[in-house]
């Protein structure tokens, strides 16, 4: 005997089949019909501090942290000058060196995911670093020259970078000169 069914008709009864069948197969009555999922360990961050916390700039401060039950720690400073990824054991306790240039507050982040049916978990903690008022703000210039010597009725050509400036002036002789000022 032959089908009197199209063929789309017959693509959406084997597709019907294929998703039906799978779930009908699902429905144990003995099996359970929720899943738990339950909290893997809370990280503890048994220690996060910087040493010294109050310092001149240009000065150096060393992080230091004593972590369990983590898979990854992230430390960052709020203005995100500072991001230290630390995963797997290593993180758990360490130390880093760093100079900060202003006042900042450093969160240390630990995350436990070790996967399965456990929830990821975190904890974090805070320690702030302050930099000695005025300075932090202390303008820095770097100047160059090229090239380094030159013949009479040569050119060179003077370049600078500054932080934390809110402007910049040059003077020969005593007198201040424009930007594109040749002498």
């Amino acid at each position: 005997m032959r089908s009197t069914r199209s063929p789309l008709s017959r693509r959406l009864l084997a597709w019907t089949a294929l998703v039906l069948l799978p779930l009908a197969a699902c429905q144990d009555d003995d099996a359970p019909t929720e899943a738990t999922i339950t909290d893997a360990p809370t990280p503890e961050i048994a220690t996060f501090a910087a040493t010294p916390e109050q310092l001149a700039a240009g000065e150096q401060t060393t992080l230091t942290w004593a972590v369990s039950d983590a898979t990854e720690i992230t430390i960052r400073a709020e203005d995100r000058s500072v991001e230290l990824q630390l995963p797997g054991a290593s993180a758990r306790q360490g130390s880093a060196v760093i100079t900060p240039r202003r006042t900042s507050t450093y969160t240390l982040t630990a995350r436990n995911n070790p996967g399965g049916d456990l929830r990821p978990t975190t904890a974090s903690a805070q320690v702030s670093v302050v930099v000695a008022p005025g300075a932090e703000d202390a303008p820095t210039v770097a100047l160059t020259v090229s090239p380094t010597a030159i013949a009479r009725g040569e050119t060179a050509s003077l370049t600078w970078s500054t932080t934390d400036a809110s402007s910049v002036s040059l003077t020969a002789n005593g007198e201040a000169l424009a930007a594109d000022e040749t002498l």
